[in-house]
């Protein structure tokens, strides 16, 4: 949940903060979700395969090397941050879907409390990285321009654009 929550609002507000429009910016989830997608059918075949805690042990440093290297891509690339995204998502795709048969393995049918407990630490860390990262952001303000075109008798507005301005973000 905190690996999912850190790729999601704060990336956001680190690519505002680098001048990257809010429309562009949102794309990290469609890459975040694509990556989780595959991610998931991939660990489906694979834990049908190979050793399951060697996947696990594989997944998780991918997921973590993924959440390090993340805030860097920001300001170098946008297509960096985009395919690290699909990459972190892959990897948690493939670490929920390894975690869940490893449960479902170790208890059977009992395990049920087990996959509960495991979902619930999923929304622990979801809830908990806002409030972590939280300290990061103070300071930043999201500054709205409205551009309006006039043809004579009337006029109409031809859309916004979002820019954050943090003072210790720069690109």
């Amino acid at each position: 949940g905190l690996c999912v929550s850190v790729s999601g609002d704060p990336l956001i507000k680190l690519e505002l903060g680098v001048r990257i429009s809010v429309e562009t910016a949102f794309h990290t989830f469609t890459a975040r979700s694509v990556g989780t997608l595959f991610g998931g059918i991939l660990g489906s075949l694979l834990f049908e395969v190979y050793n399951r805690q060697f996947l696990m042990f594989v997944s998780l440093v991918w997921v973590a090397v993924c959440v390090t290297v993340m805030p860097f891509t920001v300001a170098t690339a946008l297509w960096w941050t985009f395919a690290t995204t699909a990459a972190l998502g892959m990897g948690l795709g493939f670490l929920f879907t390894g975690g869940n048969v490893l449960c479902l393995d170790l208890w059977g049918r009992a395990g049920g409390a087990s996959l509960q407990a495991l979902h619930f630490s999923f929304a622990v860390g979801a809830f908990i990285a806002p409030l972590a990262i939280h300290p990061f952001f103070v300071g930043c303000t999201l500054l709205r321009s409205i551009a309006i075109v006039s043809n004579g008798d009337h006029s109409y507005d031809r859309g916004s654009t979002y820019v954050q301005v943090c003072p210790k973000f720069t690109r």
